[in-house]
């Protein structure tokens, strides 16, 4: 669905990457997609964060932006013909987020 909006993904696969950013205009935000629906939301550790300090937003987006070099971008094409593996995976997960 996003990939049809027009959004652009990136997998950024060297390490251990844990976040969700967003950059919109001059402000760098991050929020877990579908935390208001998600029924423990209540009870996540995580938190979400909206920054306006210009030089905290440059240093950030700067960050980003080098993470983004060397990410590999998933479009329609690559998502379409993902392994049946993968495809197993995310179902998977799905039914035990559904079930949460």
């Amino acid at each position: 669905m996003l990939l049809s909006a027009g959004a652009r993904i990136l997998e950024y696969d060297r390490t251990m990457l844990h976040s969700k950013d967003l950059l919109v205009d001059d402000g760098v935000g991050q929020r877990r997609l579908g935390e208001l629906r998600h029924p423990l939301a209540h009870l996540d550790l995580e938190i979400s964060v909206a920054i306006a300090d210009p030089g905290v937003v440059v240093e950030l987006a700067r960050h980003f932006l080098d993470d983004a070099t060397v990410s590999m971008e998933i479009n329609t094409e690559s998502w379409s013909i993902r392994s049946v593996r993968k495809r197993a995976m995310e179902c998977a997960t799905e039914l035990v987020r559904q079930s949460l």
